[in-house]
Order: C-alpha cells, then sequence, then structure tokens
C-alpha cells in the first residue's frame, strides 16, 4: 500500500512543482511547502492509522483511496479553480468595483463560480463519505439508499453528534446555506447565477469558499487527532460564513444614489418583524432596469411584460402559508424581491405620492408574497391589500 500512496503523491506533486516551474527557485519552494500536497501527507496518516490501533485496520485500505480523491479534488479548486480567478478575471484589472461594466468577464467569472459551488460540494460528499467509513466501516450511500426518512446530508449530521467529529455542527448552519443558496438553485433548479448575471451582481461572494476552507484549514489536522486516540482542537471560522439575519441588498449602478440601501433594509426588518419572523432569516431585494424584470417575468412566469415586482419565493407554499416551519439549520430562507426602479417612479408619478412611498410598497408587496400571500382571488387581494396598508402605516408613519 506505501508503493500505492508514494505514486500518488509524487504526481500530485509532479502536478504542482510544473504549475509553477516558472517561478524564481525560492518562491516555488515556498509555495510547495506551504501547500496543502505536502502538508496532507497520506502516508503519515497511513502510519499513524496502523501504529495506534484505534481504528480496524481492515478499513485502511479504502480509507487511503477516499483521502486520494478528497486530495484530487481539493487540487482541483485550490491549485486549479481558484487559479483561474487570478489569471482570467482579477490579474488582468477587473475587481468587485468593475466587473459589472463587462458582460463578458462577468460571465466567465460566473462560469468559474459554479465550478466552484459544484465542485466545494463533492468534495464535502467525500468528506462525509469518509469520516463515516471511518467510523463505522459501513458505505454512507448505501445506508441512506436504504432510508426513506433522511437526506444523507442529515443522516451524518446526526450521527456524528455521538463522535470526536461533533465539532463539524458549528459548521451546520452555512453547510445548509450553501445548498440553500447556492447548490440546489443552480443544479436542480433555474440558475442562480443566471439572474445574478441579468440583474448585474456577478462581483465576488467570499462566502462561496467557506466549505473548501473548512476542509483545508479543520478536517486533517482534526483527523489525524482522533486516529491517534486524541481529541479534536482545530476550529476553522471567519464572518464571512456568519449565517443569522441576512438582507441582501443590490441596487442596479445606473440607480445608485437614488435608493438608500440602510432605508430599504429597515422597511424590510418592518415588514418582517411585523409579520412574525424572526432572525435567522434570509432574504434579498434587487432594485434594477423594467427590461431586466420584464425579461425575468418572461423567463420565470411565461408572462412577456413589463411589470413592476417580482418575488421568488423559497418557502415552500403551505409552510409560508401557515407555520414557518424551520428547517435544521433554523434559518428561514425566504427568497428574492425583484424591483423595477424605473416603474415604481412612473407609479408614484401616477399615483401622486413620493417615490420612496411607491418603493416601500413594493418591498412590502413582494415580501408578502414571499410570505405566502397572493392576490388571484378577490378575497386574497383584499386581504393582501389590506396587509399592505397596515405595513406601509407602520414602515412610514407620516
Amino acid at each position: 500500500m506505501k508503493d500505492v500512496i508514494s505514486q500518488f503523491e509524487n504526481k500530485l506533486l509532479e502536478a504542482l512543482e510544473f504549475k509553477y516551474k516558472s517561478l524564481p527557485e525560492q518562491i516555488r519552494a515556498s509555495l510547495i511547502e506551504t501547500s496543502f500536497v505536502k502538508a496532507m501527507d497520506v502516508e503519515q496518516f497511513y502510519d499513524l492509522y496502523l501504529g495506534n490501533g484505534v481504528y480496524p485496520q481492515e478499513r485502511i485500505k479504502k480509507l487511503i483511496y477516499q483521502l486520494f480523491d478528497i486530495k484530487i479534488e481539493m487540487f482541483y479548486i485550490i491549485e486549479l479553480d481558484i487559479g483561474l480567478y487570478n489569471h482570467l478575471i482579477y490579474n488582468i484589472g477587473f475587481d468587485k468595483s468593475n466587473i459589472d461594466e463587462f458582460p463578458y468577464i462577468a460571465l466567465r467569472k460566473l462560469s468559474l463560480d459554479q465550478t466552484l459551488i459544484i465542485k466545494s460540494r463533492i468534495l464535502w460528499e467525500r468528506v462525509m463519505n469518509f469520516i463515516y467509513y471511518l467510523e463505522t466501516g459501513e458505505d454512507l450511500d448505501k445506508i441512506i439508499r436504504g432510508s426513506k426518512k433522511k437526506s444523507k446530508k442529515a443522516h451524518f449530521f446526526d450521527f456524528i453528534k455521538n463522535t470526536k467529529w461533533s465539532y463539524l455542527e458549528e459548521y451546520r448552519n452555512y453547510i445548509e446555506w450553501f445548498d440553500n443558496k447556492l447548490r440546489a438553485p443552480e443544479v436542480h433548479k433555474g440558475s442562480t447565477l443566471r439572474r445574478n448575471f441579468q440583474t448585474s451582481r456577478a462581483a465576488p461572494d467570499r462566502k462561496t469558499l467557506g466549505l473548501i476552507n473548512i476542509v483545508n484549514n479543520s478536517i486533517w489536522t482534526n483527523l489525524l487527532e482522533i486516529i491517534q486516540g486524541g481529541e479534536p482542537s482545530s476550529r476553522f471560522w471567519t464572518i464571512d460564513m456568519e449565517v443569522s439575519e441576512e438582507i441582501e441588498i443590490f441596487v442596479e449602478e445606473e440607480f445608485r444614489g437614488l435608493v438608500d440601501e440602510g432605508w430599504a433594509r429597515r422597511i424590510a426588518q418592518t415588514v418582517l418583524k411585523a409579520e412574525g419572523v424572526a432572525p435567522p432569516y434570509e432574504v434579498s431585494l434587487v432594485f434594477t432596469d423594467s427590461e431586466t424584470v420584464q425579461q425575468l417575468n418572461r423567463d420565470y412566469r411565461g408572462v412577456d411584460e413589463p411589470t413592476d415586482v417580482l418575488a421568488f419565493g423559497m418557502l415552500p407554499q403551505k409552510e409560508a402559508a401557515d407555520s414557518f416551519a424551520l428547517p435544521p439549520d433554523g434559518v428561514t430562507r425566504l427568497g428574492e424581491v425583484i424591483i423595477s426602479y424605473p416603474q415604481a417612479v412612473e407609479q408614484a408619478r401616477e399615483q401622486g405620492h413620493a417615490t420612496e412611498k411607491e418603493l416601500a410598497l413594493l418591498i412590502i408587496h413582494g415580501i408578502l408574497h414571499l410570505l405566502g400571500y397572493d392576490h388571484e382571488e378577490p378575497e386574497e387581494e383584499s386581504k393582501m391589500k389590506e396587509r399592505e396598508k397596515v405595513l406601509l402605516e407602520k414602515c412610514l408613519p407620516y
């Protein structure tokens, strides 16, 4: 087995050396020595695993191959994909301040984002499989196929509560956020990244890097301690991974200065509080042009007409209308409200009131849709309008 490990490690090291071959020798040597390729020493794991006898020896072969898979996936992300962000975007003069001005560069960035989202989630799947097999000698995927009650992720987190891996519970909220905000919409629903492109939101989101950072900064060190009979001592956490009350505001560039983001956030907070939605929750407000809203209306609702506000909800309909039952991580993910700023200005002029009042009405209307209100039937419409009136008085009591 050691020959197999040595061959694998040498090939990965050769790949890393090729990547940095054009750099000065001292810099190249430093980058290689401090890389995860060197730090995540599979042969060291092999020796410690067999030498301490904490876990059954018959599991070692499969565990080694699982580590190979994890290490290759990390190489894809850290040494290839993240490097492409620098090579294709940032090193040629684009950053958060200007990337949305150039659609081709924005698409290049979103393409890399999609790759990062999917590969990061593949990496986490492999980590769960490895830990479960280490602790039980069983295949987690086979266990899940025989159970209709829990998802793989839920089964994994329930299982680790009584193991030394229970510290991973600290990351559960973030992983739920990653799945619900990034992976599930992008893979199984209409592309969340496409909406980002249409509403000019291709700027970097550091939270996307959370999964690779957890694995790179926490898993390996703790693994070596655990297989020697010790306790995990390494933790990784950044403010970028916090998931609590999150009201994301995006104003398209041509309307910046016309929409007060702090004011819009306070309107949303007031509505959610009045409707009984307590933190932690997530909701997004987007202020964009009429053409974008019409295109989204056509693409997602099949209605090729301009409109003032669209609401893309994430709560199941019954949950939205009735009880606000929380998902396992306790975060209420409401969805996204997209408002046409020009349409709001025009409607305010027609109604003879301030644009601020019209924007508040549209924010209220959109959030109520996210919470399950509708106006398809006269009775529903009357109920929604009455609630909008009450909430508007709370939001603008003057």
